[in-house]
Parts: C-alpha cells; structure tokens; sequence
C-alpha cells in the first residue's frame, strides 16, 4: 500500500511538474498536458535505448538517446517563458531525429512528428516561434513518408512487430494527450462559468447595497433630521418631543445596526478581513450580544432563555460575537410579541454547538435554499415592519467559514426558525 502510494504520488508529482510557477490556470493546464504526452514516453525510450545497445543498434539507440534528452528538457524547461527559444530549437532536433529513425530504419517514426505537431501547438502562441515548429514538424512528417513509401531503409528494415508499437504507442500517448486537454478545458470552462456566477453575484449586492445607503440609509436620517427641526424651532412641545423620542431611539438603533452590517460586509468583499483566534467563552460572548439586543427585545415583549454551558472555543471572539448577535436580532424581528427565544449550547464529536431557536414566523421552503448562496439578497420586513440589509446572514456564514465552524438552518412556517453554529472547542 505504501509504494502503491509513493508511485502515485511520484506520477503526480512529475505530470504537475511546472506548474507552481505561474498562477496563470490556462498556462498550467497546458504545462500538465505536455508533461501528460512526454511523461510516460521516457521510461519506454530507457527500455528501447538499452534494447537497441544490446542488438548493437547504436545508431537508434543514439537517436532514442536524443529523443530522451529533449523529452526531459523539454519538462523542465515547460513552465519557462524565456526559454521559447530553446523550445524551438528542441522541438527541430526532435523533428529531425524522428526523421531520421523513419528513413534509416522504417519503424514508424514519422508519425511522431504529428505528436510533436499537438505539443507545439499547446507549446506555442507566438507567430515566430509557432511556424517555424510546425512547418519543421510537417516537413519531418512528409518526407519520412515519402521516403518509407518509396526507398527501402538505409540501415535495416524494423520488424513489422516493431512498427506496430511504435503506432501504438504514438496513438496512446496522441489520445491519452488530447482527452486530458479536453477535460483540463471542460474544468476551465466550468471554472470561468463558476466565476462569471460570482461576478454576478457580486454585482447584485452592489447594487443592493447602493439601493440600502441610498433609501434604507437615508430615510431615517431624513426623519430624523425633520424631528430635530421641528425640536429646534419649537415647534413641539416638550411632552410630544418626549413621545418622538422613542421613535427616534428605534431609528437610530437599526440605523446602527444597519451600518455595523454595511461595514463589515464591504470589508469581507474588499478582502480585508482576517481571523483572530483566541480561547474564548462561548457562553460569555452569547451573553454579551444578548445584552446589545435586550432593548429590541423588551419593546417586543420577547424573552431570550439562555441555557448555555461555559464551553471554551478557539475562534475570533468579536466575529463570533456579531455572529449570534445577528442571529438574535433576527429571531426578534420575525417574532410577534411576547414569544420566546432560546439560545442552547452542547458538545458534540469534539465541536461546541450554540443553537438559535425561536417561535416566529418561520422562513419558506424556497427562501431557505437561497440564505447561504450567491442568490441575489432580498430582505423582508419583520412582524412590525423592521427594516434589514440582506446582508446578515451572508456576513455571519462568511465569518463561521474563516472560524473553521458550519452553521445550519431549519425552518416551519408558522413555528419558528433554528440556527446552529459549530466551532472548535479549544485545545
């Protein structure tokens, strides 16, 4: 089993060879391809060069040895740009000495020059270097058939069995080549589908994020801003302004929390983010973004339980903090009056859990499937017409990811909504 593994992994080793460095995915995809077609032609042409020296063939098993040598180069200098000219250069002698085993000893092997047509193409995008290959690769190609179609062999006649691996083995390596081409670009192709998705995706929270600063945002302030006027200029007294002021306080805290969203979302885009682990109580951070929510929470009438056990984890105490605060300020909103939320720790397969339940509205089956993906964001109105981005949820998976947790959904209508989040216990 261990060498089993140990040749696996040399094989792939050797047909990745190259490819570290460029980041370039379509250069790399044509660096493991020539390795694909070259690669296993080397330990045939040892087995052939030591036949041949062995049967006093010395001249074909000189030109094996050619053929070794720029097979290896050829490896090696793949993944290097500034070395196109030795590329061509190689590629000639190769052409050339393909040639020569077809006419001196009409084995076949001028059809390997259509081989080393394919590697040139996939070597090759510049017109200096790409015509001179190939007009070297046809030539070799046509002259070796001519000459094995109309003068006997120079040296000595190969045996029919001889040609027939040879064919073979040009065949192989030419089909075997082109299927892992085919599926290296069938990847590519998916990849660029996959990253077009997330453009758009991209794009969609852009704009909602411009419609948010430009209405979400600015309607409060706007209210606010009228409020204060009013105040101002007297015209309210001071017992409708004491009325105000409870409306007021509830604008600018969703205003806030809106803002706290806005923010660490465009920095989680922008790539700004990073994790700072540290060993933290999970029941103390629960608690701590209990306390943020608990005004939000008395206005509706709504009691949070927290049955949580002093579970120690290794995660970034203010992300994870965010984390179950925005899933408390969720549960609030979408919760009518005087209903319960539950917040529930446990231990599980060596993970700490927290559990978010409550007993609101719950979520559709089709909204569901979407809260955690690249689908456009849409946000709904709580039980009393509270306001969001759509960028919560997206934020909190975002964080539990780079935390090294999962977080889970499950959802009835008209029951309620259960979020878990696992994360690492600490060492």
């Amino acid at each position: 089993m261990g060498f089993k593994l140990y040749t696996l992994g040399f094989i792939k080793r050797i047909l990745y060879y190259g490819t570290e460095h460029t980041s370039d995915v379509d250069e790399q995809e044509k660096i493991k391809v020539v390795n694909f077609i070259i690669a296993p032609s080397l330990p045939i042409l040892l087995s052939l060069i030591i036949l041949n020296t062995v049967h006093a063939r010395y001249l074909l098993a000189g030109t094996n040895m050619i053929v070794f040598v720029v097979g290896v180069l050829t490896i090696l200098i793949n993944p290097f740009r500034k070395y196109d000219t030795l590329k061509l250069v190689l590629n000639m002698i190769l052409s050339i000495t393909c040639t020569v085993q077809a006419i001196c000893y009409h084995n076949g092997s001028e059809y390997f020059n259509i081989q080393n047509l394919v590697v040139v193409m996939i070597f090759f995008n510049e017109r200096e270097f790409l015509i001179p290959s190939i007009t070297t690769s046809v030539i070799g190609f046509v002259f070796g058939k001519y000459w094995v179609y109309t003068h006997p062999a120079i040296v000595q006649q190969m045996s029919a069995g001889r040609v027939a691996f040879n064919m073979t083995w040009f065949l192989g390596m030419m089909v075997f080549g082109l299927l892992y081409f085919k599926r290296n670009q069938r990847r590519i192709k998916m990849s660029l589908k996959e990253k077009n998705q997330q453009l758009s995706a991209a794009n969609n929270t852009k704009e909602k994020i411009f419609t948010i600063v430009a209405h979400d945002l600015r309607s409060p302030i706007a209210q606010l801003k009228g409020g204060l006027d009013l105040v101002n200029k007297q015209y309210v007294s001071p017992e409708e302004f004491k009325n105000m002021s409870g409306v007021f306080y509830k604008q600018i805290d969703e205003l806030q929390a809106n803002l706290d969203t806005l923010l660490n979302w465009s920095q989680s885009q922008l790539g700004g983010i990073t994790t700072k682990p540290v060993i933290c109580s999970i029941k103390v951070l629960a608690e701590e973004a209990v306390s943020l929510i608990q005004q939000m929470a008395n206005e509706k009438e709504i009691n949070i339980a927290c049955q949580l056990a002093p579970l120690m984890i290794y995660a970034d105490p203010d992300q994870i903090r965010l984390v179950i605060r925005n899933l408390i300020s969720n549960a609030v909103k979408f919760s009518k009056r005087r209903k319960n939320i539950y917040l529930l720790s446990s231990l599980e397969n060596g993970l700490a859990y927290i559990t978010i339940q409550d007993e609101g509205v719950g979520i559709e089956e089709n909204t569901l499937a979407k809260l955690f993906t690249n689908e456009p964001i849409i946000s709904s109105r709580g039980t009393e017409k509270e306001k969001g981005t759509g960028l919560g949820l997206k934020l909190c998976k975002e964080f539990i990811h780079i935390n090294k947790g999962t977080i889970d959904v499950q959802s009835e209508i008209g029951k309620g909504t259960r979020f878990s989040i696992s994360l690492p216990l600490a060492q």
